[in-house]
């Protein structure tokens, strides 16, 4: 155990420092994990904005060859064989309001062949048209319900992942500082254990020293030495321990060992950010993502609850057309009173009534039932708002109450010391306020890990 202890010690002597920000900096660059963790964050970051896409403006182009070598009812007029080239170029929406829009530029050019050319004396010829095509949707759809569900579906439940996904960052980065300050701890305790066996050791040499000047009874020594073995079994726990935590540690970093050839350095505890105000509300971000869910979840509904209503759309296509031999030309002629307009309804009623009426009242109350779980959230979350406020306040008292203990009880245990080197004490005595001292030591590092803790998980509210 004395070389084990020796090795420990050793490193700590020549130990090099190692800040909290440096390790974080090592484990972002080797840990795969955390790297997945963050390039997670920021592909949900880049695509939070992609609902807009469906309501976005779209250019569109197409080409068609068309060879119709079918028999004609009048080859003379009609000709053999028609050819052509059709080439359309425009812009197209479908917009939150639930109408849709399309202009295009278009341009064709038709061959025909084996016509006669007293009843076709244009055989080959060029017709350029710009073209506006519109459709209003007046009772599925009105008012783009549909439309601005499904948007609203995507939109929610993207804000939603890029939240989830920062808060798994935040919650990485809390794991990684917990295994930094959790050696960090575990090297603090391992001192204290390592000095708590050394003032052990003093006491036994004096006691020692007493017993063979016959000035204390035998027992005294025994419990000196008692105590010190059992400051022994406290070191090498402290010793198992701080190669456990040390184990995780490293391999965060990317390589396997159980000892931490650094000495760790972290920041004070700012109690400062202990003391929060209850007015200073903040939601955690996975409130906020199951905010989103519910809201995403309430336009699914409303939008599945549209799709169950009859269609009706009013349909408008208007174009004014130019024809000529010459493509040119027939550009230049496409606003002269050769002009095209279509009016149209298309109706689409569900023959099955009943199913789709019971589906629209399904998806009403399935749309409410979200209202009223997102009702509950509100309430929980200012629930646990209280609760975080109350830890902090408990969190900040300890702590200050403890480091005031440790104070004390190192001073009552150097009196104590005192008092028996000056025969006015027991050895029992001494070895007991020392107990109280490193016991409140123990407290003050768990204590203060939780606070950290805690103050890590603050990043989780917004």
């Amino acid at each position: 155990m004395k070389f084990l202890i020796f090795i420990f010690l050793s490193q700590f002597a020549r130990a090099q420092s190692l800040s909290l920000e440096d390790y974080k900096k090592q484990v972002l660059e080797k840990d795969p994990e955390t790297q997945a963790v963050l390039e997670r964050k920021n592909g949900f970051g880049l695509t939070q904005n992609s609902a807009s896409l469906v309501t976005g403006v779209n250019l569109f182009a197409n080409t068609v060859y068309t060879d119709d070598q079918r028999p004609t009812t009048n080859p003379s007029f009609q000709g053999l064989k028609t050819k052509v080239n059709s080439y359309t170029l425009g812009l197209q929406q479908q917009t939150r309001l639930g109408f849709k829009w399309a202009l295009s530029q278009n341009l064709n050019r038709t061959e025909i062949s084996g016509a006669s050319s007293n009843f076709l004396p244009l055989s080959t010829y060029y017709d350029s048209f710009p073209k506006l095509e519109l459709t209003m949707p007046l009772w599925r759809n009105f008012l783009g319900n549909e439309t601005s569900g499904e948007v609203d579906q995507l939109r929610f439940q993207a804000q939603a992942e890029v939240q989830r996904a920062e808060m798994a960052w935040v919650q990485r980065q809390n794991e990684i500082e917990e295994a930094f300050y959790k050696v960090l701890s575990q090297q603090e305790f391992f001192e204290i254990q390592k000095d708590s066996l050394s003032r052990s050791e003093k006491i036994l040499n004096w006691t020692d020293g007493r017993v063979r000047r016959n000035l204390v009874d035998a027992s005294d020594l025994y419990q000196a030495q008692a105590a010190v073995a059992s400051r022994k079994i406290d070191l090498i726990k402290a010793e198992n321990q701080l190669r456990e935590v040390s184990r995780v540690l490293n391999s965060l970093r990317g390589f396997a060992g159980e000892i931490v050839s650094e000495k760790l350095v972290g920041p004070e505890i700012d109690l400062m950010k202990l003391k929060i105000a209850r007015s200073a509300f903040k939601i955690q971000k996975d409130t906020l993502a199951q905010k989103n869910i519910n809201q995403s979840a309430e336009a699914a509904y409303r939008a599945q609850k549209e799709k169950n209503k009859p269609s009706l759309d009013l349909t408008l296509q208007a174009f004014t057309q130019g024809r000529d031999a010459q493509s040119l030309e027939a550009q230049d002629k496409t606003f002269k009173k050769q002009d095209y307009l279509y009016v149209g309804l298309n109706f689409v009623l569900p023959l099955d009534q009943v199913t789709a009426s019971h589906a629209r009242s399904g998806y009403a109350l399935l749309e409410k039932s979200q209202k009223l779980k997102e009702q509950a959230r509100m309430r929980d979350e200012k629930t646990t708002w209280e609760e975080t406020v109350d830890q902090a306040e408990a969190l900040s008292k300890q702590i200050s109450l403890l480091r005031e203990l440790e104070v004390l009880q190192k001073k009552k245990a150097d009196a104590e010391r005192d008092r028996l080197s000056r025969g006015r004490s027991t050895t029992f005595q001494v070895l007991n306020f020392e107990q109280d001292y490193s016991m409140i030591r123990s407290q003050r590092i768990q204590i203060e890990f939780q606070a950290r803790q805690f103050i890590n998980s603050l990043a989780l509210f917004e």
